[in-house]
């Protein structure tokens, strides 16, 4: 089997996932031009990694793939805040979370690209139609399975209150948020320095976790 074989089997198996994911999603009753909103979102988050992935296919570059990311995560969860009539206090600061968090990732992963010049998992792909759309639609169904707790909670009807769990998980967010960007940071300021010698970072929250930004 030849590698746009498998290109194509990997991209029709992310679609079938978002389709499954999809299905998470039909018990909400908004809608969005006449169409479930889960599922109007859902399509959004697909047409933008198309939308995007043409031109940069034609221009053979990876240096907005990233911040295409974010922007997927921006406007699928504006999408379903804004269609809600009746915004609860959760509502809002689920939305103000997920803001904040795709905001500072894709600001920090075009600014790494852009500097780095390039992005060494794409240094083959973008030379290859189906290769390039997998990572594409990849990332379709990775913003559709990560933020599709968010963007439910958002679209389903709830009491405008402060639960202990809502509170447990605000401190979870914060947390993990924190981890996330210290981590990068430290890695920024490390790649910085450019120590021949040393091949990964192992200071700071790096001596503690293999990827502290992931765990974060």
């Amino acid at each position: 089997m030849n590698r746009q074989i498998k290109n194509i089997i990997a991209i029709t198996a992310f679609l079938i996932c978002i389709v499954l994911i999809n299905i998470a999603g039909q018990n909400i009753e908004i809608e969005i031009r006449g169409m479930n909103a889960f599922t109007f979102i859902l399509i959004i988050a697909v047409l933008l990694q198309v939308f995007f992935f043409l031109p940069s296919f034609i221009l053979k570059t990876e240096k907005y793939y990233d911040l295409v990311g974010s922007l997927t995560y921006i406007t699928t969860i504006s999408l379903a805040y804004f269609s809600v009539e009746n915004k609860t206090m959760i509502d809002s600061i689920i939305y103000f979370y997920v803001m904040v968090w795709a905001s500072r990732l894709g600001i920090y992963l075009f600014r790494r690209v852009r500097n780095d010049g390039k992005d060494v998992r794409f240094e083959k792909a973008k030379r290859h139609f189906f290769w390039f759309l997998q990572y594409w639609m990849g990332q379709a169904l990775w913003v559709s399975l990560t933020a599709c707790a968010a963007i439910i909670a958002i679209l389903s009807p709830e009491e405008d209150t402060l639960s202990v769990l809502a509170v447990a998980g605000m401190a979870l967010w914060l947390s993990g948020f924190t981890i996330e960007s210290i981590s990068d940071y430290q890695k920024r300021v490390f790649r910085k320095k450019n120590n021949p010698s040393e091949s990964f970072i192992h200071t700071g929250l790096w001596a503690r976790s293999r990827h502290p930004n992931y765990f974060g």
